[in-house]
């Protein structure tokens, strides 16, 4: 009695594919039903935040009324502890005088990823590469993964890929 337990390249190459195919599904599905809790933070926290500093993020020095307006965003946030989320929690327990830059790209990113998560427009990429005054590879990537996953490319070009592989083997 042989028992054969040999695998063929096309069926390690199924089960590569199957769980990368099903994480990208589920996270489409995912961000496309975001609860109320995130469009409560995004009106409550992000925006106003975002709102009021985006003509000040990324400055070398910030001036007496960049100050007040960082104050103010710390009162939101203050305020609002219980939606505003870690990332803020810990943005603006730090002083904004020393670490105004890291701070502006922890309410960058996190503006970013609300309005995604919500389905709001993004803003274009060549805005925000401008607005940050540096390399942002982060969100070039992002940018370009996200329409690749939006138009179904990433998913039909691994398809094709399998398929290929399939008839090759």
């Amino acid at each position: 009695m042989n028992i054969d337990f040999t695998i063929e390249f096309k069926d390690i190459l199924a089960m590569i594919i199957s769980p990368i195919f099903i994480a990208i599904t589920t996270q489409y599905l995912i961000e496309r039903h975001p609860g109320s809790y995130e469009r409560e933070r995004y009106e409550k926290v992000v925006f106003p935040i975002f709102d009021k500093l985006e003509t000040i993020l990324y400055k070398k020095n910030l001036s007496d009324e960049d100050l007040i307006l960082v104050k103010e965003c710390r009162k939101i946030v203050d305020k609002n502890r219980m939606i505003a989320g870690g990332r803020l929690l810990h943005c603006f327990a730090q002083d904004e005088k020393t670490n105004f830059k890291s701070m502006s790209r922890k309410i960058d990113l996190e503006y970013d990823l609300c309005t995604r998560k919500l389905g709001l427009p993004l803003r274009p990429i060549d805005y925000r590469l401008n607005r940050s005054r540096g390399v942002q590879v982060f969100f070039l990537s992002l940018y370009i993964s996200r329409l690749l996953i939006s138009s179904g490319a990433l998913i039909s070009f691994a398809f094709i890929v399998y398929r290929l592989l399939l008839q090759i083997l």
